[in-house]
């Protein structure tokens, strides 16, 4: 089945019946959220597909069996599966002959804001697990099936709003135990901070320079170094500061070499040592760095 002249979303929906719910709406610009809730005939639902490009989250209660790039994915009971296609997939799916099932999905697009924001860390194929008590209530509300017309859009939205502040919420949980790949980011952007500490990068550019979007840099960064970005960057010019002064520089000469104006340099460096730079003595044992 070709779907490349054919929404792949509403084709899903269309295919999936028949259904007793078949809403999708539009959240915000390229974001799509659909709800889908209906029985398989007595001999099965058996479909193909396209998966667009994008990330994709889903939420139900099925007893499915899924098989995209040549993997078996086997939905039972309440499940949710998030994952993010670089290329267009192709699947081929099988709900349980006589089998109830309520389906909820976001679809973020490439081109949309939240892209970088809800798909970093997530794989390129779906990896099932079991909905959390949060998603259970959302999957079994039926409010908006009590709707029609305008009141049903609204309900509709309230639901794809409620699943999107899940998914956020989610990773921003998972900020406070990176994975291996996000550590080894976060060691990478202090190295470079630790480099560039008197000119150092925008949070967007070094962002990009280590692989993570700003989310999982600004959580994960506080989370290993105890410090926000910010702070961090701060404390460097201060302690290199410091020793500058300790060995006879200047104090303007020590500011401006750090990246401050002499009057920022002065104020931050009373509130970080206690004192104003101009009674650092000389020679005397150098404070750290960091």
């Amino acid at each position: 089945m070709s779907l490349s002249d054919t929404d792949a979303l509403d084709q899903l929906l269309s295919l999936a019946t028949p259904a007793e719910e078949a809403d999708r709406i539009e959240l915000e610009p390229d974001v799509s959220f659909w709800r889908s809730t209906g029985r398989a005939p007595p001999a099965g639902l058996a479909y193909e597909a396209t998966i667009p490009e994008g990330l994709h989250f889903s939420a139900g209660n099925a007893e499915v069996t899924t098989v995209i790039a040549g993997r078996t994915f086997a939905f039972r009971g309440f499940i949710a599966a998030h994952f993010r296609a670089d290329v267009p997939l192709m699947c081929a799916s099988r709900t349980e002959p006589g089998t109830r099932w309520t389906s909820l999905g976001l679809w973020v697009d490439a081109r949309s804001e939240l892209f970088e924001v809800l798909g970093d860390g997530l794989g390129a194929l779906p990896e099932p697990r079991p909905a959390n008590l949060q998603l259970c209530a959302l999957i079994t509300n039926r409010t908006a099936a009590s709707f029609k017309g305008v009141a049903r859009s609204y309900a509709l939205r309230a639901d794809g709003y409620a699943m999107l502040a899940h998914i956020h919420e989610d990773g921003r949980l998972a900020t406070g135990t990176p994975d291996k790949r996000r550590k080894e980011a976060i060691k990478l952007a202090r190295l470079i901070l630790d480099q560039e500490y008197p000119d150092p990068p925008s949070l967007a550019e070094l962002a990009r320079r280590v692989g993570l979007n700003r989310r999982y840099l600004t959580g994960d960064f506080s989370a290993v170094n105890g410090m926000s970005i910010a702070r961090y960057i701060t404390r460097l010019r201060l302690g290199h500061a410091d020793a500058m002064l300790a060995t006879g520089i200047p104090v303007a000469e020590a500011a401006l070499r750090v990246g401050l104006t002499p009057s920022h340099f002065a104020q931050a460096y009373r509130r970080r040592f206690g004192h104003p730079p101009s009674e650092r003595l000389p020679f005397e044992v150098p404070r750290s760095i960091a």
